[in-house]
């Protein structure tokens, strides 16, 4: 309804124009000059409000976020508009699986137009639209938001962005633990030659039993570079530690992050199972519904990675997983599930303290003599 540069408001001149009889802020009512009332929604609570309303069209954007679209759109939306000329106009961009997306697209009483980002230069900085292209290249992600492509769940897929999006949160709760999850074996950039290094960051609390996936701040950048942003990430979030795969030189990973930052506590990973089976015990998580994606982070490469990756067959060549999903299912392997299938290194800043371990605790110094008899190898 306002906006600074765009809205209803401005679009008919502004708050004192003669075409705006009337303007209830509190209750999204705009009255205009002939008697037509334009009213205001939110979706993501069902639209109940407009429930009863006797409406002659409405304008439905971002269909592709509503969270509960089945009930605003089929019970109080299509209810609510029934006086002549009837007319729904849904815009958005078409979100990957999403219901009400496919529900409009697969009926042949809709009429669907198409746009990409690029048709639409003229009114976008055009730097700003080659630094996406650039960014996003030939991904899912960009075939749906810069190409307006609706993409389906890939068959095969372990995870499906249904059922991410059924168990997102707004708020985080208060977190016990944090980690940071690194894949150091990323495919090499073809344009820089550098690594894509896959760095998530996961928290778990002992309240509600569940994980929580809270930034993605992979990137490519040589040694130095990944190593500064992994310890970036472990203070920023104050982390109890950096879970990275040991397979892909094990001594080098420990070395790189140590120069970056001799302070920070280390856990090396070595992978005894498939990549398939490792990830298979975090999927199961998403389907008990123990682990939710915090929407106040940007996850959409993630995501894209996670929704569009399927495990090889019996017999099948193997195939690369993505460095985001690994960092992922690291991080909420070492939260949620333990070493099981994995064999764990712990390294410390200072090597004459005693370090041993309970659970999911670590304790050193003078706390540790209690708990001599399961010493973390080192």
């Amino acid at each position: 309804m306002e906006g600074r540069h765009s809205g209803l408001i401005k679009a008919f001149g502004g708050r004192m124009s003669p075409l705006i009889a009337d303007y209830h802020r509190t209750d999204g009512t705009l009255t205009l000059w002939n008697g037509s009332r334009v009213l205001i929604d939110g979706a993501d609570d069902g639209a109940y409000r407009i429930q009863g309303e006797n409406l002659s069209g409405a304008w439905c954007d971002e269909v592709g976020l509503w969270r509960d679209w089945d009930t605003a759109w089929n019970y109080s939306l299509r209810f609510a508009v029934r006086f002549n000329p009837v007319k729904i106009i849904a815009t958005g961009t078409p979100k990957l699986g999403h219901g009400l997306v496919k529900q409009l697209l697969d009926s042949p009483h809709v009429v669907s137009t198409h746009m990409r980002t690029i048709d639409n230069i003229d009114n976008l900085p055009a730097e700003l639209v080659r630094e996406l292209y650039d960014e996003y290249g030939d991904s899912r992600a960009a075939r749906q938001e810069l190409e307006g492509e609706f993409l389906e769940d890939i068959p095969g897929a372990i995870w499906t962005l249904e059922l991410i999006d059924k168990h997102r949160v707004d708020v985080l709760p208060e977190l016990d633990r944090i980690v940071v999850g690194v894949d150091p074996s990323g495919a090499s950039d073809v344009d820089t030659g550098a690594n894509s290094i896959g760095i998530i960051v996961a928290g778990f609390s002992s309240h509600t039993q569940h994980g929580y996936v809270i930034a993605d701040r992979t990137l490519r950048g040589g040694p130095e570079t990944w190593a500064a942003e992994v310890c970036r990430a472990y203070h920023q979030y104050e982390a109890s530690a950096i879970v990275a795969e040991k397979n892909f030189g094990g001594e080098m990973v420990r070395h790189t992050i140590r120069t970056a930052d001799p302070r920070v506590n280390i856990k090396l990973v070595t992978s005894s199972s498939g990549k398939s089976a490792r990830a298979e015990p975090v999927a199961v998580r998403y389907d008990q519904g123990r682990v939710h994606h915090w929407r106040g982070a940007d996850l959409t490469a993630l995501e894209d990675q996670m929704t569009s990756w399927v495990p090889p067959r019996p017999g099948e060549r193997k195939k690369d997983s993505p460095d985001r999903m690994d960092a992922l299912v690291f991080a909420l392997t070492d939260l949620m599930i333990g070493p099981s299938g994995v064999g764990v290194t712990a390294y410390r800043s200072d090597p004459d303290s005693l370090v041993v371990r309970r659970g999911d605790l670590v304790f050193t110094g003078r706390d540790a003599e209690r708990f001599r008899d399961k010493p973390v190898r080192s």
